[in-house]
């Protein structure tokens, strides 16, 4: 008899464990067609006012709708400037009015290069705090590489060729400030190319874009950002270009002008 109660417990124990897997209750899983995909992403910075209080936002936007299963971001490796970011130091959140789209924040102080890093701590293993909105799925895997925006944005107020008696000029407003302590990566353009600085294996050049350092960001406006633009790019280009701020303003004019030379000034971002 008790044998065969024995057996019958453990036909029935075996059947349930064949049911619990084969019904996915052991937990969401990544599938092909049913799995949300990222469709796209925003980075932004902010500060609330004091050094500690430094966040980037990496705004993910999914294909379908998506849930959050836990808060805590421990299944991200998140670095920036090449330093890993803790778990601990982010959260992710999504708003009541937006089913597709989900917000990982983290607490920084220094970015260094701005450069931001986010894959799977464990390779092929995905991402286990979101899923498809019923739970049922994970999303599909994603990498995200991109740098920082600092909040400094430069537009063009006028600009002039170089025509064989005036030389090319530019004039730049600068239309943001610093919401961390980063750097803001600035290029210059001649005919639409990069203008290189001689310099590449610096750290403080990235892509032909040079560092201009916001370690003030608190106390920073427009024209002292103007200023530093203008006093960083004569550090590397003095030889062939004149800069200076006026204002929140940054001339750029080239010292010869030739002919059918336009030049321009640029925050680089990828």
């Amino acid at each position: 008899m008790k044998n065969r109660n024995w057996s019958k417990y453990g036909f029935l124990g075996l059947l349930c464990l064949l049911l619990y897997v084969g019904t996915g209750c052991g937990g969401p899983a990544p599938d092909a067609e049913q799995s949300p995909k990222l469709a796209d992403f925003t980075v932004t910075s902010y500060n609330e006012g004091s050094e500690d209080s430094q966040y980037v936002a990496v705004h993910l936007h999914f294909d379908r709708p998506v849930a959050i299963q836990d808060g805590r971001p421990d299944s991200f490796r998140i670095t920036i400037g090449g330093n890993r970011v803790k778990s601990a130091d982010g959260r992710l959140t999504q708003s009541n009015d937006d089913s597709r789209s989900i917000t990982l924040t983290v607490q920084t102080t220094a970015i260094t290069s701005g450069k931001l890093l986010m894959v799977p701590a464990e390779e092929n293993a995905g991402y286990r705090e979101i899923t498809s909105q019923d739970g049922r799925y994970l999303v599909q895997p994603f990498t995200i590489k991109c740098l920082i925006p600092s909040g400094v944005t430069l537009k063009t107020m006028s600009s002039r060729p170089g025509d064989g008696v005036k030389p090319a000029c530019v004039v730049k407003q600068v239309t943001g400030t610093w919401h961390i302590r980063s750097i803001t990566w600035v290029r210059l353009l001649e005919n639409g190319k990069v203008v290189p600085s001689g310099l590449s294996d610096s750290p403080e050049v990235l892509d032909g874009a040079v560092a201009v350092h916001g370690h003030e960001f608190l106390s920073s406006n427009e024209d002292i950002i103007a200023m530093d633009i203008a006093d960083t790019l004569k550090d590397y280009f003095g030889g062939d270009y004149t800069f200076r701020s006026q204002g929140s303003q940054v001339i750029v004019e080239k010292k010869e002008p030739t002919p059918d030379t336009t030049i321009d000034l640029q925050v680089y971002l990828y």
